[in-house]
Formats: structure tokens, C-alpha cells, sequence
């Protein structure tokens, strides 16, 4: 059963605890009237970049050459000359 949340004098409600949510939440005002608790993930600024859609297609695209055996290992030879021309 889901417990019932009185709100105080200031509006506020003290959510239950729960294994897991002590993380951030974003809070979802449903057109229905009810609110939904999110959980959500932050990443920091500069690390922002490498969620946006053309990032994530590159890294989707070299995962997948990667696991179709397209990739080379730096440590081999082939590796090695590639790395020499970044060099340059």
C-alpha cells in the first residue's frame, strides 16, 4: 500500500525512505494533476559535450566497427604507424 503524505504548514512533504533514492530527482507535474519523482543523473559541464547527439552517433559508429573487428590496436604495427602520423 502506498503510504498517504500530509503536506506541513509550509506546503512541504517528508518523502519515505528508500533503498536508491538518494540520488536528484526531477519532479514531473502530470496533466492529471499528479506529480511524478524522477530519478536523474548529472554530468558535470565539462563533460557535456559528449552526451550530444553528434557525439553519441561517433561513439556509436566506433563501437560498432570496433565489435565488427574494423578497429586496430595501437600496440600492433598498424597501430603504431597511425599513431606516428597524428605525430606529425
Amino acid at each position: 500500500m502506498n503510504p498517504v503524505l500530509t503536506p506541513d504548514a509550509r506546503r512541504r512533504i517528508t518523502l519515505p525512505a528508500r533503498p536508491g533514492l538518494d540520488q536528484p530527482l526531477e519532479f514531473h507535474s502530470e496533466a492529471d494533476g499528479s506529480y511524478r519523482l524522477v530519478p536523474v543523473v548529472t554530468i558535470p559541464a565539462s563533460q557535456a559535450w559528449a552526451w550530444t547527439p553528434g557525439a553519441l552517433a561517433k561513439t556509436k559508429a566506433g563501437l560498432e566497427e570496433h565489435h565488427a573487428g574494423k578497429g586496430i590496436s595501437a600496440n600492433s604495427s598498424k597501430g603504431a604507424a597511425f599513431l606516428k602520423k597524428l605525430d606529425r
